[in-house]
């Protein structure tokens, strides 16, 4: 929420693009904007947790600890998906 960000500075811009898409907020300017599963699309969002709030068995590199790169580094869809 904003105001989590305003009095915290808690990161969280993924979740202030998901309550407007999903409030429909983008649609009543005009915007027409969808979502594609995971992995497909001309964007693929990814992440690793390795914040100071996350716990330590959560965080991790994304070839060693995710798996979710490939000896080249090139990204795979989550979980032992093809090239992103």
């Amino acid at each position: 929420c904003q105001q989590c960000h305003v009095s915290r500075g808690t990161e969280s811009d993924q979740g202030y693009h998901n309550y407007l898409f999903h409030t429909g907020k983008f649609a009543e300017k005009g915007l027409r904007i969808r979502a594609n599963p995971q992995g497909q699309g001309v964007v693929n969002t990814i992440g690793a947790m390795n914040g100071f709030r996350v716990p330590a068995h959560m965080k991790g590199p994304l070839d060693t600890f995710w798996k979710i790169r490939d000896s080249e580094g090139y990204i795979l869809d989550y979980p032992n998906g093809p090239r992103s």
